[in-house]
């Protein structure tokens, strides 16, 4: 074997280093970061290829798209004084609302906009809530839009709703699809 000397006080073999000391070490190759997601920020592939804990392809594990389409009907509804914002539902979002970064379901979207109410105005809960009642309460917070007469509009995003929701549910303001949540409406003459 050809000993290639060094100024550091080791001589280099081939593939090997070996010290003044006799001892061998090889070296390793040098580590490469973990690829993560952006949005939900976890390490995308943990385990081998196909393997269940890594993350799905373009969705994160609340079933929330990892980068929306740029569509009009993704921008949030305009705001005074507010630029357009296009930016994915911030992470985790309750499970069940959003499948495979394709589908909505309204029916659930609901159900959880109920909960939530129910937590935080009727028990009045504060500081014990989970950061996905954080999350959706900041998405509703960003898309939701109250009408002059008073009916609260949830700007969906461009996503296939479920065949179960019931007809009505989803209506059309200024060209924009918005799913009606009267569960927040205040009633008439209040």
């Amino acid at each position: 074997m050809k000993k290639i000397p060094t100024n550091d006080g080791k001589v280099r073999v081939h593939s090997r280093i070996e010290t003044k000391d006799g001892l061998t070490n090889i070296p390793q190759p040098p580590s490469r970061k973990p690829a993560t997601c952006k949005r939900c920020r976890t390490i995308m592939y943990p385990g081998p290829t196909g393997a269940p804990e890594n993350h799905k392809k373009g969705y994160c594990s609340d079933g929330v798209k990892q980068m929306l389409a740029h569509s009009k009907q993704n921008q949030d509804p305009p705001k005074p004084n507010q630029s357009v914002s296009l930016a994915a539902p911030v992470w985790p979002q309750p499970l069940g609302i959003f499948t495979n970064g394709t589908q909505f379901h309204p029916m659930v979207f609901l159900d959880k906009v109920r909960d939530m109410y129910a937590k935080v105005v009727i028990e009045r809960a504060s500081g014990e809530l989970l950061l996905e009642h954080e999350a959706f309460a900041h998405l509703l917070a960003r898309c939701t839009v109250v009408l002059e007469n008073q009916s609260v509009l949830f700007k969906i995003f461009d996503l296939e709703c479920s065949a179960s929701t019931p007809e009505g549910l989803i209506v059309t303001h200024e060209s924009d699809k918005y799913l009606r949540v009267n569960c927040l409406q205040e009633p008439p003459g209040s």
